[in-house]
């Protein structure tokens, strides 16, 4: 009877480590920010005041609203814009989730650097809303953290893809927008530099994580 309890209680508290590792592989504390970025994106896609007082408004960050370099990415113009964006960054953020805790300083390094560019190297732009330039640090990211860990055919793929990428956003860049964005009102257009900054952001990033 003793020796059937003691098996009893060894087996719960195996059944309670596999469960503890497997809730682990499941969510971790750094898919906290993935998560609440996207619910933050949808719930202020419900609240006009909110995306109007979020996006990056270029005479109200001088004003010293300088929050807004990192909210704007929570706003955007269109539902349409929002599911294009979300279901990028979900697919990627996914990919990156490997290293988690690389994956939230990246996002948060982006989220900065993409904003800061909008304000001091598109100054035509007033008003700018969107996650796209994130979603290029994350593209950049996962791309070049899978040159050095795939076999050679992905890493063939990965870095030619790479290019493709930086050519598209050289071209947006000049001004000449290869690819329409998604769900952008008439008027409004991709911003090229704010794509290349997120690139960038994340190549680097990249190019860290393989040291």
């Amino acid at each position: 009877m003793q020796a059937e309890t003691v098996n009893i209680v060894r087996g719960r508290v195996a059944g309670a480590a596999v469960a503890t590792r497997a809730g682990r592989g499941v969510f971790s504390p750094a898919d906290a920010l993935p998560v609440a970025v996207v619910l933050a994106i949808v719930l202020v896609q419900f609240f006009p005041a909110a995306q109007a007082m979020l996006q990056f408004d270029r005479h109200a960050v001088q004003d010293g609203q300088v929050w807004r370099v990192l909210t704007c990415h929570l706003t955007h113009w269109s539902w349409s814009h929002l599911a294009a964006d979300l279901a990028a960054f979900v697919a990627l953020c996914w990919l990156g989730r490997g290293r988690p805790y690389r994956l939230f300083a990246m996002l948060a390094a982006s989220f900065a650097a993409v904003g800061l560019t909008v304000d001091f190297g598109a100054g035509d732009i007033a008003i700018y809303r969107g996650l796209s330039g994130v979603n290029y640090a994350l593209l950049g990211w996962v791309l070049v953290t899978l040159v050095v860990e795939a076999g050679r055919l992905t890493r063939i793929t990965c870095i030619s893809l790479l290019v493709v990428v930086a050519v598209k956003i050289a071209f947006e860049v000049a001004g000449a927008g290869l690819i329409p964005g998604i769900g952008l009102p008439d008027g409004i257009a991709t911003v090229g530099v704010a794509h290349a900054a997120g690139l960038i952001v994340g190549t680097l990033a990249g190019n860290k994580t393989r040291n």
